[in-house]
């Protein structure tokens, strides 16, 4: 099923660059040693901009990995070297393409992973005196691959890299090298090199690992000197590339161990659900979740504070205005920056709310607080629906065995893009006693690597319907008050939003359901995704009612 958005997106390469440029120069300007938060920031800008430019095919990928390699060696060095003015000015006269394809790199900003992780990963795979050779996998796997040099350079060993982009079916990658790449390989393997692999993951196939150590083997690398440098260890028996459970095993594979670095106060691990305990509910209350793709959240020593995860530089920036500017309204907990990628939310007394108990003061309150994102977060975008089509359409196919595709009756009018909360249920939410609602982790979930992206804010309304199992008079009370909060007429646009929002849970409490392996946690997951299958067959028949007898 789909379930995870394809979040590349065109970007101006003077605005990455010129966002380079200010993250240099801000290191530039600070004492020394720099603070670390400024280096990780323009280590990932730099990056990203040589992956983009590397994807681009653009000869100025190798003069910003030369900055790439730089910053990587100031982050496990921080007392070492200093950008001057004269750096930023040379690295102003790029030559970059007008437009360049740009993806998140997943770890750096949803899952804590940190880069100088792989420079410790790097130091269990080195234990010969010999070259080292690292291919990194675009995206992370750029600045990653800077990271692992870095730290083979400091041992003094002799060390390059390049970066690559398997292509093909996400669960069968393959990759192909340029003759330039060749030829720097066929160079390694006469200086008797090591060759490390280098990327987050493995994720669900791993089959970018594979396809680039299998090509290595094919161009003369015999499969002993390859290392594979991953964040978390692999299961091959769970993997969905072909033959996997056979091909993972000929390569060593070494992974990040230990959490990921914290703020100082952060004391307790609520991690892969243990918040769930932590607000005092018996087991058999618990909301579903999926551990593995959580993002890292601990509690403080006083129990005051939530330390969450939301990203490195700019990536956790975005996330921690927002849930300023929600807290402002009084929507969300006060927030400040505790560094680390971690923002620090207010924890305040009193129980989330377990069920749905409905009222009309409720139900304007759910539409207040949509109405304010609408006007407050709107992108400069206007929504797309073309990819939650295809997102309902596969989705209905595999869990309902329906084709229903063009027969939809789906009836959208435009309406701008927002950062939706995404994150609608009743257990988000904390009951205040003047009778308004505080919203949980309200500022991320709108703009990861999972659907919908930023959309319609139909796809928050939907999902309070649907969360909060409003009937249809309920559901009326709520949408005529966000109507009146707004001046915008969602009506016609609901019912494919109520659709694609059930398509997109099921999806997802069903690929959770198989990458999960405690039973209770599946249990929990197969329930939730029967209770969204209902209501997608609900959809589907309001969509599609000329073939409604024809779902399963």
């Amino acid at each position: 099923m789909l379930v995870y958005r394809d979040g590349r997106r065109r970007v101006a390469g003077c605005e990455l660059l010129s966002g380079l440029q200010a993250a240099v120069a801000r290191l530039d300007l600070a004492p020394a040693p720099p603070d670390e938060a400024a280096i990780l920031d323009a280590l990932v800008r730099a990056g990203e901009l040589e992956c983009a430019l590397g994807d681009a095919e653009s000869r100025a990928a190798l003069a910003i990995a030369q900055l790439t390699d730089s910053l990587a060696d100031q982050l496990l060095d921080p007392r070492g070297l200093q950008f001057r003015n004269s750096a930023i000015r040379q690295f102003g006269n790029f030559p970059v393409p007008a437009t360049l394809s740009v993806s998140a790199p997943e770890g750096f900003a949803y899952y804590a992973l940190h880069p100088r992780h792989y420079a410790e990963l790097a130091e269990r795979a080195l234990l010969a005196e010999a070259p080292v050779a690292v291919i990194g996998i675009r995206s992370i796997g750029t600045t990653l691959s800077a990271v692992v040099v870095a730290a083979a350079r400091r041992r003094s060993l002799p060390a390059e890299r390049i970066t690559v982009r398997p292509a093909g079916h996400p669960f069968d990658r393959h990759t192909r090298f340029s003759e330039e790449q060749r030829t720097w390989i066929g160079t390694m393997v006469a200086r008797r090199a090591r060759f490390l692999v280098v990327d987050e993951g493995p994720g669900l196939s791993g089959s970018s690992f594979l396809s680039v150590a299998e090509a290595l083997e094919r161009d003369g690398v015999p499969a002993r000197q390859i290392t594979l440098l991953a964040s978390h260890a692999a299961r091959p028996e769970m993997m969905c590339a072909p033959q996997a459970a056979e091909r993972w095993p000929r390569f060593q594979c070494l992974a990040v161990e230990g959490g990921p670095q914290v703020p100082a106060e952060a004391a307790v691990s609520l991690c892969g659900g243990q918040w769930r305990r932590h607000f005092g509910w018996e087991a058999a209350r618990w909301p579903a979740c999926w551990p593995a793709v959580e993002r890292a959240k601990f509690l403080s020593r006083d129990g005051r504070m939530l330390f969450k995860f939301e990203g490195f530089g700019a990536y956790g920036s975005a996330p921690i205005a927002r849930s300023a500017e929600l807290a402002r309204a009084g929507f969300g907990p006060r927030v400040a920056d505790a560094g680390q990628g971690f923002a620090a939310y207010e924890i305040l007394a009193g129980e989330r709310l377990p069920a749905a108990p409905l009222s009309g003061p409720l139900l304007r309150e759910l539409a207040r607080y949509c109405a304010f994102r609408r006007e407050t977060l709107a992108t400069d975008r206007i929504c797309d629906p073309a990819p939650l089509a295809e997102l309902l359409q596969t989705n209905v196919r595999e869990e309902l065995a329906f084709e229903a595709g063009d027969r939809f009756d789906v009836h959208y009018e435009a309406a701008p893009a927002v950062i939706t909360d995404g994150r609608m249920q009743p257990h988000e939410w904390l009951p205040l006693p003047d009778g308004r609602l505080q919203k949980f982790d309200a500022a991320s979930h709108g703009d990861d690597h999972f659907y919908p992206g930023p959309t319609d804010i139909a796809w928050d309304l939907a999902g309070a319907i649907i969360e909060w199992a409003m009937d249809q008079r309920a559901a009326e009370l709520f949408v005529n008050a966000y109507r009146n909060a707004t001046a915008d007429d969602p009506t016609r646009r609901l019912p494919f939003f109520l659709a694609a929002y059930a398509a997109f849970r099921v999806g997802w409490c069903r690929m959770a359901e198989g990458a999960t392996g405690d039973p209770q946690e599946k249990q929990r997951l197969r329930r939730a995704g029967d209770g969204y299958r209902a209501v997608l067959e609900r959809g589907v028949r309001a969509l599609a009612p000329r073939d409604a007898a024809r779902v399963a």
